[in-house]
């Protein structure tokens, strides 16, 4: 959809969302939730959890699979007379964990330099 909502107008062709003007920016985003409960009881019979029945993040006596869910988004901008040579141009954020501290909801300051 960014991509037909963001290129030039093609003779006889109507744009998505766009009314037939032409858009400068553009954004798109996804998401991975677990909303299933019958998920975690597929994860069970293939032996895939730890046999220990609780997780032991970022500990080397970790013995299962956790499925985590996650977002993105891209955010996207007509150039202003930049070099054409520039595709494409990707900033991104993180979230570092140094396994001693509280949680991920309580990061320890200094592990979040280190991203």
């Amino acid at each position: 959809l960014v991509h037909s909502h963001m290129r030039p107008d093609q003779a006889g062709q109507m744009k998505l969302g766009g009314g037939g003007k032409q858009s400068k920016y553009g954004m798109a985003m996804g998401a991975n939730g677990h909303f299933d409960p019958f998920f975690m009881v597929g994860l069970c019979g293939a032996k895939m959890l730890s046999i220990q029945g609780r997780c032991f993040t970022f500990d080397q006596s970790g013995d299962g699979f956790l499925r985590s869910e996650g977002e993105a988004g891209m955010y996207f901008k007509e150039s202003e007379g930049e070099d054409l040579a520039r595709l494409a141009m990707i900033c991104g954020t993180c979230m570092n964990q140094d396994g001693r501290s509280a949680s991920l909801t309580a990061p320890h300051g200094p592990s979040q330099q280190e991203c």
